[in-house]
């Protein structure tokens, strides 16, 4: 049951935590958990087919996350799209090249960023080769969470956040879409950046785990996307994110929106989102819908799917 709270985008974390399941750890709560707990996993399994012949043992997780995050936001935010163990004279993402100094590890210690401890982090399960001495992430969706977890970690100054996240002035302002995974897992802790994105591009908050916040806050993300989808019928609300957004004040919220005379794509998308989180109080509002025969077909049918599940 716990592992149905996941996102269905978020299956990539499944076997790793199945694993540690295996091994006697609990089951993560929510998104968040699940990455940090399957990222740690990854770190303890290696392949002995990518082995290089490093014969030291494997080192601590932590020391392996630690390189991980520096290796992820190097790849996230730079020009880069592989590690590769090659002389540092010469170009590209190399191992001499990120091999210097320190990293935090989450913990007050300060982890030597060696050689020798990115050339374990390349055959750790977390990495994966690409080509002859290339690796990159096992899944992209790590390397994503890691590079949030470098800035959290090393405590970037908010305005340099927004630097690298964001773009645009005014009704242009959004997240830099690949920097849209990044922005989200910031946006979990950091209340400032959760605020801007949620003024100006509130669809990126569904992408990490808006049920980490405060109720009320996935009630202003609920109030933002339908806002969106109001003023600008192109838009299109991702369904596979919307069980998201699921709070006690759901139902008062979606039954102003689950009216006849509604913009149709305002009408949709609270359609949506009541199938996604069915709520028995929205009966009577979904029974109107679905009776009306001037409601569209299409627009009919959700509400009768939405009306199933709540009463299910």
């Amino acid at each position: 049951e716990t592992l149905m709270t996941l996102a269905p985008d978020d299956l990539v974390t499944l076997k790793p935590l199945l694993k540690a399941a295996a091994q006697g750890k609990p089951l993560p709560a929510n998104t968040v958990q699940a990455f940090a707990q399957a990222c740690e996993q990854l770190c303890t399994e290696t392949d002995p087919a990518r082995r290089d012949g490093i014969a030291v043992g494997h080192l601590s997780s932590a020391d392996l996350l630690a390189a991980g995050r520096r290796v992820a936001a190097a790849l996230q935010f730079g020009a880069e799209d592989a590690l590769t163990d090659a002389p540092d004279e010469e170009t590209g993402l190399t191992v001499p090249l990120l091999a210097r100094g320190t990293e935090p590890d989450g913990a007050a210690r300060q982890v030597p960023c060696t050689e020798h401890l990115l050339r374990k982090l390349t055959e750790a399960a977390l990495m994966a080769p690409l080509s002859a001495r290339r690796w990159g992430f096992v899944h992209h969706s790590f390397q994503e969470y890691l590079a949030a977890q470098y800035l959290q970690v090393h405590d970037t100054p908010a305005q340099v956040r927004r630097a690298m996240l964001l773009a645009g002035n005014g009704s242009g302002r959004h997240v830099i879409d690949a920097q849209r995974e990044v922005a989200a897992w910031l946006a979990v802790t950091d209340d400032g950046l959760f605020e801007e994105i949620l003024a100006c591009d509130p669809q990126v908050l569904q992408l990490a785990d808006p049920a980490v916040r405060p109720a009320a806050d996935r009630g202003r993300l609920t109030d933002a996307l339908l806002s969106l989808v109001r003023d600008d019928y192109t838009i299109q609300l991702d369904r596979l994110l919307l069980y998201r957004l699921d709070h006690p004040g759901l139902a008062s919220q979606l039954a102003l929106a689950l009216a006849p005379d509604r913009p149709l794509n305002e009408l949709y998308a609270a359609l949506l989102i009541a199938r996604a989180c069915p709520q028995l109080a929205l009966t009577r509002q979904l029974l109107t819908l679905a009776e009306d025969p001037e409601v569209p077909e299409t627009a009919r049918s959700l509400a009768v799917e939405a009306l199933v599940l709540g009463t299910d």
